[in-house]
């Protein structure tokens, strides 16, 4: 590929773009949300079974917001503002956990035991809230800081290699679309992190599909990105394409020099 087209992309960003879009938040891979313990399941009804299901909660949670503030605060991607708002809920949460399992395994009654371990479930929901919403501003976050300005940059560089070389409808067509799935993937996410971090473990029991809007607004962005990428790349195909063809046909154009 030409070597200035092969610049465009690379400086551009095109594949940090697609991986940055795509990718998920650093703490994503926490354990799947534990459900609160129905009231027709079988569960554990003696005081020491519930302390122990109250340990096993409670130290699994806190290792999960330990493991998540490490990531939040290492994620240069996340505004200020929203950091601060994740790391509040996550040290609010912790603290309650280090106060729940203390309070269960002080515990003299299954009776009281069984109503401390379950709210562990309902009342900070760390799981189906605080990490939920937290992966969310920060995907949203990554895609308006990193992503799209690096799909932007990509474009501003092939629109202008396009320019130079008095590209066809084949480049021009691309990078507009290019720069209108970049532009609907910004708008996509522009108010997934306020709107995800302000739910709480109340609204979210009266609405549990509360912070579904958010991953589907995520999804549709991403899925921006990734055909805003595919477009780049596609136009850089056909301006290296018109490239080589230009250069082989002044090439066959130069004259033979004549025979001494």
């Amino acid at each position: 590929m030409n070597r200035s087209i092969r610049n465009a992309i690379v400086a551009g960003g095109l594949g940090i773009a697609l991986a940055a879009g795509t990718s998920a938040a650093a703490f994503a891979d926490t354990p799947t949300p534990t459900p609160a313990p129905s009231a027709t399941a079988k569960a554990p009804r003696t005081l020491v079974d519930l302390q122990k299901a109250g340990a096993a909660a409670t130290s699994k949670r806190i290792a999960s917001l330990d493991q998540a503030t490490d990531a939040v605060k290492k994620d240069t991607t996340l505004s200020d503002d929203h950091r601060s708002t994740i790391l509040g809920t996550f040290s609010k949460d912790r603290d309650a956990m280090t106060k729940l399992a203390s309070t269960i395994a002080a515990d003299t009654d299954a009776a009281a035991a069984e109503k401390d371990v379950r709210s562990i479930y309902s009342d900070y929901r760390v799981y189906t809230v605080a990490l939920r919403q937290a992966r969310d501003a920060a995907a949203a976050d990554r895609i308006t800081s990193k992503t799209v300005p690096a799909l932007d940059t990509a474009h501003d560089r092939l629109s202008k290699l396009a320019n130079s070389k008095k590209a066809g409808s084949d480049v021009t067509d691309k990078l507009a679309e290019m720069a209108e799935l970049a532009d609907s993937a910004k708008s996509a996410v522009s108010h997934v992190a306020s709107d995800a971090l302000a739910v709480t473990p109340a609204s979210y029991d009266g609405d549990h599909t509360a912070l579904d809007a958010s991953q589907k607004s995520i999804e549709s962005a991403r899925d921006d990105i990734k055909k805003a990428a595919a477009d780049g790349k596609d136009a850089a195909k056909a301006l290296h394409t018109s490239s080589k063809g230009s250069s082989t046909k002044k090439s066959s154009s130069t004259p033979t020099p004549a025979a001494s």
